[in-house]
C-alpha cells in the first residue's frame, strides 16, 4: 500500500514570497541554461592568473615563495568591512597588481556601489547571513 503513494509531491510555500529582495517569480528564473563559454572564460579567468603566477613564482624561486604568495592572498581576501560598507580589497589588488591597471569600473563606476549600499543596515546583515 505505501508503494502506490509515491507520487511526486508538488511544491508547498512554506512563507510568502520576498518580492521586493528576491525580484518576481517567474518560470524562467527556475529553468537552468547552459553557460556560454566566454562567461565560463570570464569567470575563471582571475583564478587561472593565480595558478599561472604561482607556477612562475614555483619555477623561478621555489616552492616557499609560492605558498607565500598563496597564503597571502589567502589573507587578504577575508578581509571585508561593515554591511552596508563596500569592500574595497586594496591589499589584494596590490598583492597581484591589478592596482596598476584601468578597469572598466575605473571610470563608469562600479555596479556594487549601486543603490544597494544604501539598503537598511538590518535588511543587508540578513542577506548576508542568508535569514
Amino acid at each position: 500500500m505505501e508503494g502506490k503513494n509515491m507520487a511526486p509531491k508538488l511544491k508547498v510555500m512554506s512563507q510568502p514570497h520576498d518580492s521586493l529582495r528576491k525580484g518576481l517569480p517567474t518560470a524562467v528564473a527556475d529553468l537552468t541554461f547552459p553557460k556560454h563559454p566566454v562567461e565560463e572564460m570570464q569567470r575563471n579567468r582571475q583564478e587561472k592568473i593565480q595558478e599561472a603566477k604561482t607556477k612562475a613564482l614555483t619555477a623561478q624561486y621555489g616552492i616557499a615563495a609560492a605558498m607565500r604568495y598563496n597564503a597571502d592572498t589567502h589573507l587578504l581576501s577575508r578581509f571585508h568591512r561593515m554591511p552596508g560598507i563596500p569592500s574595497s580589497f586594496t591589499g589584494l589588488e596590490v598583492l597581484s597588481g591589478n592596482d596598476t591597471t584601468l578597469n572598466v569600473e575605473d571610470w563608469l563606476g562600479d555596479q556594487d556601489m549601486s543603490a544597494q549600499y544604501f539598503a537598511d543596515f538590518h535588511c543587508t546583515m540578513e542577506r548576508k547571513l542568508k535569514m
